[in-house]
């Protein structure tokens, strides 16, 4: 595009489908811009370059000739503190507590068919429905087959870790009606590991158990008095 009434022959921006040798007699789509930085022009004006490429085999490269990827972005990264990004996706809707752009990950479920568009999903998110309040958080969500979407994992704006929960209050918090910890080895069979949980009653406040070959043997117990009312209580390897 020429702005002629400004700058005779100054070409601003230029669409153009080239010669692409990624097939024999491919051609590509390419999109280039102008810097800006002087009035010059022409069709040799180095400040006129390619800034985004469609290749035959449909790849978007922004910021390469040659993306490997449906899209491939490449650039120096913007920052803000110790955020650094290359794209932002940004949620207009109004803000309040929840909203925050997101990006989903899909696939098929049977053979190259049955499109699901939320295998996973990870969104960044306003904390508080506070007008000028910013604080977010990270939201990581999974779904079970014949179900919506569910968040799974959170990072608070406090740094803070909960899994099971969307309120953690301390570095790392689990919320579960089952066992909320396991601890196991690759070098042993499955049927091999630990856990250590909170059986949510009065009597028992705080259990770790080991289970081996399919039999669950308590290591400790910890009664809502404070007492180790565990049958065994090992410390160190061969000690019972």
């Amino acid at each position: 595009y020429q702005q002629d009434n400004w700058n005779e022959g100054w070409t601003i921006g230029r669409i153009g489908a080239v010669h692409d040798n990624q097939v024999g007699n491919g051609g590509a789509l390419v999109f280039h811009t102008h810097s800006g930085t002087t009035a010059s022009g022409g069709a040799g004006n180095t400040e006129v370059s390619e800034k985004m490429r469609i290749r035959p085999n449909g790849n978007v490269g922004i910021g390469t000739t040659v993306p490997y990827f449906p899209l491939h972005v490449q650039g120096a990264t913007g920052f803000n503190g110790e955020a650094k990004n290359n794209a932002l996706l940004f949620d207009t809707a109004s803000a309040t507590t929840g909203t925050g752009g997101g990006i989903a990950f899909g696939g098929y479920s049977n053979g190259t068919g049955g499109d699901i568009y939320h295998f996973g999903n990870i969104q960044g998110i306003k904390e508080n429905s506070t007008a000028g309040n910013y604080a977010s958080a990270m939201l990581f969500s999974t779904r079970a087959a014949g179900a919506t979407p569910v968040e799974q994992m959170r990072i608070s704006s406090a740094g803070n870790v909960g899994i099971g929960t969307d309120s953690p209050n301390k570095p790392l918090e689990i919320s579960s009606n089952d066992r909320q910890l396991r601890l196991s080895t690759g070098s042993e069979p499955t049927n091999y590991y630990t856990e250590i949980f909170s059986p949510y009653n009065s009597t028992n406040p705080f259990t770790m158990q080991g289970y081996y070959n399919g039999t669950s043997v308590k290591f400790i117990d910890i009664t809502a008095a404070g007492g180790f009312s565990g049958p065994i209580l090992k410390v160190g390897q061969g000690m019972s």
